[in-house]
């Protein structure tokens, strides 16, 4: 389980169909799926190097979320004409 849990950890991008709190849920139960298997499976420096591995995982996908939103949010701002908001 904590394979496949991995596998789709890593796959995993943001989609801009899918609302903020499905996202975030979704990656939340990935993430706590991978803590608890290297919590209950790992040891010592092994544990240390997993712990941070997933640490780097999760700042890299919630930036790809907080990038996506940004996106979509400067988007709206540009149609809308406010374009001195966005200096």
């Amino acid at each position: 389980m904590a394979e496949k849990a991995g596998e789709a950890f890593l796959k995993w991008q943001p989609e801009f169909s899918t609302s903020l709190q499905a996202q975030l849920s979704e990656l939340s139960k990935l993430y706590l799926a991978l803590l608890e298997a290297a919590l209950k499976y790992a040891e010592g420096e092994n544990l240390v190097w997993q712990m941070a591995r997933l640490d780097v995982l999760l700042a890299q996908k919630l930036c790809n979320i907080l990038e996506q939103n940004l996106e979509q949010l400067t988007i709206l701002v540009e149609q809308n004409g406010h374009h001195a908001v966005m200096e």
